[in-house]
Parts: C-alpha cells; sequence; structure tokens
C-alpha cells in the first residue's frame, strides 16, 4: 500500500506552538483530527503543547 502525506499548516521539522495562517501556524507532535459535520473547522489534538487547536477552514 501506498500513501502520500502533504503539510497543511505549519513546518516539517520546525515544532512549537504559534497560532497563524499555514505558513506560520506551529504545532508540536499533532496526534489527531476531528472535522465538523460540514468541514468547515478542524480540531487538531497538539499532543506536546497539550492543547486541542481549532482551525477554520476558509
Amino acid at each position: 500500500d501506498k500513501a502520500t502525506v502533504n503539510t497543511a499548516i505549519g513546518l516539517p521539522g520546525n515544532p512549537g506552538f504559534k497560532d497563524g495562517g499555514p505558513e506560520i501556524a506551529k504545532f508540536d507532535m499533532p496526534g489527531g483530527v476531528a472535522v465538523n459535520s460540514d468541514g468547515s473547522i478542524v480540531y487538531v489534538a497538539d499532543s506536546n503543547n497539550k492543547v486541542i487547536r481549532k482551525l477554520s477552514i476558509e
């Protein structure tokens, strides 16, 4: 089986905690993702920062 991983938010190899757009946001070990029913909000478990991050899709 083959899989493709695309980075949509944050920078690989540059962990941290910073809110902002896709080009400046930082996460540290995102471990899970959930999407609301209409796809407009994404929740990310930012594991090493011990927070759930809420992202609005525009």
